[in-house]
Order: structure tokens, then sequence, then C-alpha cells
């Protein structure tokens, strides 16, 4: 349900100056490496102020665009490998300051049982809760997982969902931009699309411009993974809520 009170204004929130740096202090103390435009933490902390007031212009000019993230690829402990994309730091304070602005309405979604991605639960909490049900009598456990979830959800569906609790539809093309973009394993830029793989003409070895605008799919990594995952299983434990 979307909130009653008006949220048509929240865009404006997301780039105050003090969102922005609180955004930036969180990204600073997850740490995490250079995205495609080689900026480190450490550089981007040498004159915070200067490129916080550079992203705050772009987002309220509505000029912002997020960088095509960098792509890697890491073994999975069963075998086989998982694709990781690290976004530039920029990126990841303007999706930092976004999530400060709709947390409250995201969170008031999901059901009490819901631990994953969310600040304030853990792993542990939610051992501690199997275990509280173990001890109630509870037997059975279903364990199921969504195979390649962050290749093959529908993006269309995915922000209609999102329009259902974001009114504000700058908020909603914001995330739209994060969860649609290109990614750039150091060779070619790629698009991962529901069901494939596609190459876009670049030139080999190269570092795609600064000004490329990113439209196509995201598979996991950073704070996509947050919105993603928890946008989408929110609104799905809303819908649940109401057909019960």
């Amino acid at each position: 349900m979307t909130n009653p009170e008006s949220n048509s204004g929240l865009y404006d929130r997301v780039y105050e100056i003090g969102n922005l740096y609180s955004a930036w202090v969180r990204v600073e103390e997850s740490d995490g490496c250079a995205g495609i435009d080689g900026v480190t933490l450490e550089r981007f902390a040498e004159n915070p102020d200067a490129e916080l007031a550079r992203l705050g212009r772009e987002l309220a000019e509505e000029s912002y665009r997020p960088l095509p993230a960098a792509q890697f690829f890491v073994p999975k402990r069963g075998g086989g490998r998982r694709r990781l994309c690290v976004l530039a730091v920029r990126d990841r304070v303007a999706q930092h300051a976004a999530i400060n602005v709709i947390r409250s309405r995201i969170e008031a979604e999901f059901e009490d049982v819901s631990y994953a991605y969310r600040r304030g639960r853990s792993v542990k909490q939610a051992l501690d809760q199997v275990e509280r049900l173990r001890d109630a009598g509870y037997q059975w456990v279903v364990d199921a997982d969504i195979s390649s979830y962050f290749e093959n959800v529908d993006p269309g569906l995915l922000l209609g969902r999102v329009r259902e609790l974001i009114e504000d539809e700058r908020i909603v093309g914001l995330i739209e931009q994060w969860i649609a973009a290109f990614v750039y394993d150091g060779k070619e830029m790629t698009t991962i699309s529901r069901g494939g793989r596609s190459s876009l003409n670049s030139s080999s070895g190269s570092t795609p411009s600064s000004n490329i605008r990113a439209r196509a799919s995201t598979p996991r990594g950073g704070g996509a993974l947050t919105f993603r995952w928890g946008i989408t299983r929110s609104c799905c434990e809303a819908r649940r809520r109401r057909n019960d």
C-alpha cells in the first residue's frame, strides 16, 4: 500500500547536502574498491565537499547518470562463477542517499520474518528465530532459491511494484537507471539481459567515456542489490498480505 502521506517531494530530499554526507559516510565505512572511473574512496575523501556538491548539482538538475559498473567474476563455493559488479563511488553515494529517503516506505512492506538486506537485521537474528521456531515444535524447513535472480527479474514488473510504493517519478527514474545499467569487463561493454548477454560496440581495452548513459539490466553488486532484492521482496510480501 502506498504511504498515505504525500511523497511527491521525496526526490528533493535525496540531494540535500546533509543527506549526501550521511550517504558518503555509509559508503566510506563499507570500504570497497574503485569503480570504472578509477576514483578510490581515498581519492574521493581528499575533497568530499567538492565531490558531493557536484553530485548534488547533477541530481538537482536531473542530469545525473550512473557510470557503467566494472564487472568481474569470483568462484562459487559449490563450483561455477558468480558475477559481481563494482559501482563508481559517486554512484554508491547517490544510491545510499536515495535509500536513506525511501527506506521507511520500503521497510513498512516487509514481513517481520524478513532479514536479508535490512539495516539492523543480521544472519544471527535469523538463526535465532529458526531456533525459536524449532523449540516451539516446528519441524519442516523449505529451502528455495531463484536461479540467477538478478539477471532474471523483469525490470518492468519491478518498476511497476516500485510505483505502488513511491509516487515521485523522479525517484522511480533514479531506481530505473540503477537497475538498468551497462557493465564493462575491461574489454567490452555488455548488457546483462533476461536470458542472455549481448555485446555493445566498444574499443577493446579502452575505458568507456564518463558520460555514457547506462540503460540495460544489472547483475548483482553494490547498492543496486539492495534495491532489486529489497524492493522486489517487500512488494511481493505486500501483495501476499493483500491476497490473504
